[in-house]
């Protein structure tokens, strides 16, 4: 059990609690109060509060004193201030009893009351009743104390004590003993209370109600289904199906495109086809259909649960019939889902590039345009006749651009234009100082990016990056350097850079670098060894470069000035990715008496090789398949006396383009890049070059400085595309200019 609160006799007495108490005494009484309420109390069934005695003076009078003020008037009794004082007997001496339900305090004469010594505290135990939240903290609430032996009371003093037994006394005890007695039997009467039982339903009796509940929900909506208007009420708010409708001419029987066809709100347009697909809701709806020069149709159809049949519908036209056709201008192929619009009505064009176009039969003629996913829109004059003319044949250009160079304009200048040579727009001014055999455009194999080898504002040709995205152009290599364009690996441009300004003595005076355009950043692949002193020193060169499989092959050669042994140099045939990863030499062979070593690119990935060397007289031959290198018994000097192809590889790198003399005349011919002994003709004896690849599909020709395009199949002749500023024979692995 906790510890009772203890009397606290240097505190001071709460004012609050004086000053109310003040209130409720009678008029000439006097009071003596050493101790205030205790503030904190403990939290078990024992607490009490106590307080110090309350003695009043003893020459006051010893008749009873009256109360000043009348009955009627005395001060209300505060209810927290009510309490019950738990003492031994009746012979209280001095007291001011406050009590609950008494309506005017009673103070006890000065004649009457006996003087006590200080004894141990009194306890006052207040009735149980429930804390009142506004004031527990001045006045808590303390629960009856639990009564024990020995507890040590008040006692009086050898003197005679004085009965309290006048009126006034007697009525004001029996005043509290009444209402503390209601009070304490209420709160018995609340403790013994007996709660309601309340009765839960067994479990067999829930699921009796459960079932019931559904059961009562399948007969509502029951009933609610089993009546046809109801039923398509509910149904259409909730259920939506996928109806397919399919509008026809009703003349022509031929599918009638960019047809609005509506339901419940929702519109739809039917596709090259006459079809389209609408969400319609459940029930019984009208279906309408519109188009302009033809007149409206309605249907009613009814969505149910079972299998929609496609609604076929036919509409009458109000106008003349126009058919028309739509080919690629490239390939000569129809060209589906081109969008027709001619009059303020439209059509589209199915898997064979034709549609019927209903017109107002006013005049011959009426513009219109042409518009497709891929392709240049094109404005079309069409002829308002229902046969079939060539006037009405349309041809669309696939949506691409060719960068080239040109000295149109007495420059020599960057441009680029549509596949069928319109749009034209200069990317890059000529200075007027560019030199024909120094100027070379690669444009990498997506048309991504070009790489323009020019001399144009600088003693020696720089170098500069195209982004055909933007035109941006940037340099990003020059000065006093001869360079070697290799080619592109994917967007890197690889080329060789030999300085002069650095001395063949030294490091680094050739450099094999590329350049990658998407970070801009450059990479040096390989550099040029150099042993010796600047008199007598041996050097490494690079030579002989081709691009196969995205990987750069080339040869490495030592050369000798003065005085310098190499024989413990090699020469190899290496290997090395866009960034100088993955190098390796797939052959080495003795440096010393090394002369020259040719190379020829004999098929699309297959490079032949001849060494000769001065110190025994002999030549020796090697093959690189793509995948090693090796002594090759097949390849001779003959071998060497042969013209090889530029061989073109297309983006997928599936396919390889090139040209040949064929009878003393140019053929262009594609293959496979496994095999191109199985070439395909796309412009035999026709004086055409091969230029690139424009996409998988596309091929670019060249004859006379006019560049050409050509479906890569070769399934059609070439179209002109436009004049361009021919250079000469291009070198490098990407598509630029060639005569």
């Amino acid at each position: 059990m906790a510890n009772k609160a203890q009397p606290q006799s240097d505190a001071e007495i709460d004012p609050e609690l004086e000053k109310r108490v003040d209130g409720i005494m009678a008029p000439g009484a006097k009071k003596v109060v050493d101790t205030p309420l205790v503030d904190k109390l403990p939290d078990d069934d024992d607490a009490v509060i106590t307080v110090r005695k309350i003695v009043v003076s003893a020459d006051q009078p010893t008749e009873p004193a009256e109360p000043n003020l009348p009955q009627s008037s005395a001060p209300a009794v505060p209810d927290d201030l009510l309490q019950q004082i738990d003492a031994q007997d009746d012979s209280a001496d001095t007291a001011i009893v406050v009590t609950k339900k008494s309506p005017q305090p009673v103070v006890i004469p000065v004649s009457s009351v006996a003087s006590y010594q200080d004894e141990p505290l009194l306890p006052i135990v207040l009735p149980n009743a429930e804390p009142k939240p506004a004031i527990d903290k001045l006045y808590p609430t303390v629960f009856p104390k639990k009564e024990t032996s020995g507890e040590k009371l008040l006692k009086p003093v050898a003197s005679s004590p004085t009965r309290l037994d006048d009126a006034v006394t007697d009525a004001a005890i029996a005043a509290i003993t009444a209402s503390d007695s209601d009070e304490l039997l209420a709160a018995e009467d609340a403790k013994t209370a007996i709660a309601p039982v309340v009765n839960k339903p067994s479990l067999l009796g829930r699921i009796f109600k459960r079932k019931l509940l559904w059961l009562l929900i399948i007969v509502l909506l029951s009933a609610v289904l089993a009546i046809p208007s109801t039923r398509n009420t509910v149904l259409g708010a909730v259920i939506k199906r996928s109806l397919t409708v399919v509008v026809m001419d009703g003349k022509t029987s031929k599918p009638v495109s960019a047809a609005t066809v509506s339901v419940a709100g929702v519109s739809a347009t039917t596709d090259a086809s006459g079809k389209t697909v609408i969400k319609v809701p459940f029930g019984s709806r009208k279906l309408t259909i519109t188009k302009q020069y033809y007149r409206a149709s309605e249907a009613n159809v009814t969505v149910g649960l079972g299998t929609l049949a496609p609604v076929v519908a036919a509409i009458t036209a109000t106008g003349r019939q126009v058919p028309i056709t739509v080919v690629n201008s490239i390939t000569g192929k129809p060209v589906a889902d081109v969008e027709l619009t001619v009059l303020k009505t439209s059509a589209k064009t199915d898997s064979k590039g034709k549609a019927t176009i209903v017109l107002p039969t006013v005049g011959i003629s009426t513009g219109g345009r042409v518009t497709a996913t891929g392709y240049n829109d094109a404005a079309i004059t069409v002829q308002i006749t229902g046969d079939e003319v060539a006037g009405n044949t349309f041809s669309l250009t696939p949506v691409g651009r060719i960068y080239m160079l040109s000295n149109e304009n007495g420059s020599v200048d960057v441009v680029k234009k549509n596949l069928d040579g319109s749009d034209k727009q200069t990317v890059l001014k000529g200075t007027g100082k560019e030199d024909a055999a120094t100027t070379t455009l690669l444009v990498s194999r997506d048309w991504r990016f070009a790489v323009l080898r020019s001399q144009r504002d600088t003693p020696q040709p720089a170098l500069y990056l195209i982004d055909t995205a933007t035109d941006k152009v940037t340099t990003f290599d020059s000065g006093d350097t001869a360079f070697t364009t290799i080619g592109w690996i994917g967007h890197s441009f690889v080329y060789d850079a030999v300085r002069n300004s650095v001395p063949a003595s030294q490091s680094g005076h050739e450099i094999v670098r590329s350049y990658g355009a998407d970070k801009q950043q450059l990479n040096q692949i390989d550099q040029g060894l150099v042993d010796g002193d600047t008199t007598n020193y041996a050097y490494q060169g690079f030579y002989n470069f081709f691009i196969i499989s995205d990987q750069l092959i080339y040869n490495t050669q030592w050369y000798v000035s003065g005085v310098k042994d190499i024989k413990d140099k090699t020469v190899a045939i290496r290997g090395a990715g866009d960034s100088g990863q993955n190098k390796k030499d797939y052959l080495q062979i003795p440096a010393s008496g090394v002369g020259y070593i040719q190379a020829a690119q004999s098929g699309v990935r297959v490079i032949s090789y001849a060494a000769y060397n001065y110190d025994v007289g002999k030549t020796s031959f090697y093959q690189f398949d793509g995948q090693t290198a090796a002594t090759s018994a097949s390849v001779t000097q003959a071998t060497f006396n042969k013209t090889y192809p530029r061989y073109m590889i297309s983006p997928s790198e599936k396919s390889a383009l090139w040209d040949e003399l064929r009878d003393g005349k140019s053929a262009v011919l594609s293959g496979s890049t496994s095999s191109s002994s199985a070439a395909t003709p796309i412009a035999a004896f026709s004086g055409f070059t091969a230029y690139g690849w424009y996409g998988d599909n596309y091929v670019l020709l060249a004859k006379a400085s006019v560049l050409y395009i050509a479906p890569a199949d070769g399934s059609k002749a070439p179209v002109k595309v436009s004049g361009y500023y021919g250079v000469g024979q291009a070198t490098g692995n990407g598509y630029g200019n060639t005569n």
